[in-house]
């Protein structure tokens, strides 16, 4: 942490010494049109943190140091009174969003913004999946035209949903990942994302596993809300009954009365073009959580979320089971109980993020 933090107050003494050339991290692109930021505005956002005047005397990084702290703790308190205007905000005022873009690239442990090894890890997991659906496979693509076209329908609807629950973190899938990895490739088109939905996707694959499982659950019950099918059927049991992100509640699998299996007639699906009832089609709408990186003897938290999460899916799938049992699922509730039993859900892995040194733990 003090790395960091040391990297903060030798940027904070640049920004002293030539403010006209030197600036804070994250200051040097506009984060609400994803272009870069004029100069001036670069300047005024890193004075403002740094609580700068003119006049103000040069500082060195040890001077920094002791008038206020070694901690990231410290140094968010401190550029909290030149945002907020007070001597002494309120601890009970948010920290406004810019200063939290800014402080980001300071907290990563070390002298550096970005744990390389831990996102090739988490990027080597995400291939990885790619090559277990056969999306790396020579001349796929020519052969199975259907199932790019829906990757990509379902990434624009996703971005509609994304637009439409402004605020919201919502997580995708494998096959809307694989389309929105390579859409950031894209980078003019992406930029151009903004005119379209009124914001930048932000794809940030270091969240936690608790919030990221919750996420999940709200973002299967918005789509479903939305869009009219279930987000995934690879065997992840999204929660029976929900608001999503609005407040209306709706059952995800039921149907009013009693009969024998749906699954005897003809699969009524709206919407081909979002989802295929397909065993080969399945596990492309596992949750993507190419974010998880398992580590040996991960910490109490981290284990008690999973075993938390583990609970839950398993009194969902005995829910489902009983709707099933008594002829209250429909179609899709059914192919769900059938795939869930030898389906590995998302989020059961105890993890760790921004892992240090992360091959020496497997020799």
């Amino acid at each position: 942490e003090a790395l960091g933090v040391r990297k903060f107050y030798e940027d904070m003494e640049k920004c002293i010494a030539n403010p006209d050339q030197f600036f804070l991290a994250n200051t040097v692109v506009d984060y609400h049109a994803g272009t870069p930021a004029e100069v001036r505005w670069s300047q005024a956002l890193s004075a403002t943190v740094l609580s700068l005047r003119e006049g103000t005397p040069p500082i060195s990084v040890q001077m920094c140091g002791k008038r206020i702290g070694w901690t990231m703790k410290a140094v968010e308190d401190y550029c909290r009174i030149g945002m907020l205007g007070k001597e002494k905000p309120k601890l009970w005022a948010a920290t406004p969003r810019p200063l939290n873009i800014i402080l980001s690239a300071y907290r990563q442990p070390g002298p550096f913004s970005l744990d390389l090894a831990s996102a090739v890890i988490r990027q080597m997991n995400f291939v990885e999946k790619m090559v277990h659906l056969g999306f790396t496979e020579q001349a796929r693509w020519e052969e199975d035209r259907d199932t790019l076209t829906r990757c990509v329908v379902r990434y624009h609807h996703f971005l509609d949903l994304m637009a439409s629950t402004p605020g919201n973190f919502i997580v995708p899938t494998l096959d809307i990942d694989l389309a929105w990895h390579t859409h950031q490739l894209l980078c003019d088109s992406y930029r151009k994302v903004k005119e379209v939905i009124g914001i930048i996707p932000d794809h940030d694959d270091k969240v936690g596993q608790g919030a990221l499982s919750d996420a999940y659950d709200k973002t299967a019950e918005a789509w479903k809300a939305r869009f009219g099918v279930p987000y995934s059927i690879c065997g992840c049991l999204p929660p029976s009954t929900s608001g999503g992100f609005g407040s209306s509640a709706f059952s995800l699998f039921s149907r009013k009365g009693k009969s024998k299996s749906t699954l005897e007639n003809p699969l009524q699906n709206p919407r081909p073009d979002l989802l295929s009832p397909s065993d080969d089609a399945a596990d492309q709408t596992h949750p993507s959580d190419h974010h998880a990186v398992a580590i040996i003897n991960p910490g109490e938290r981290n284990a008690a979320q999973a075993q938390v999460r583990r609970q839950e899916l398993e009194k969902r799938t005995k829910q489902l089971g009983k709707s099933v049992e008594k002829g209250k699922a429909d179609q899709w509730g059914e192919i769900m109980q059938k795939r869930g039993v030898d389906h590995t859900p998302s989020f059961l892995c105890p993890v760790q993020y921004g892992v240090q040194s992360p091959f020496s733990k497997f020799g």
